[in-house]
């Protein structure tokens, strides 16, 4: 995760999208830069059924 934030840090990225293991990296690395992502059954704990499928998320700082 480290090497991935290192290497995007100061790049334009206006969204992150992700796939399981994807989802979860892309959760992380979203978080870390402040931006939004669209994770699709991402492998994170204690979700519903409902955000297995799709869970957007955006850092409250970033919201549109």
């Amino acid at each position: 995760m480290q090497n991935l934030y290192d290497e995007f840090k100061n790049q334009n990225i206006n969204v992150i999208i992700g796939s399981s293991m994807g989802g979860f990296a892309a959760y992380h690395l979203a978080n870390s830069l402040g931006i939004c992502t669209l994770l699709y059954n991402p492998a994170l704990p204690y979700r519903t059924s409902i955000i297995q499928i799709f869970l957007p998320f955006c850092p409250k700082n970033n919201l549109p």
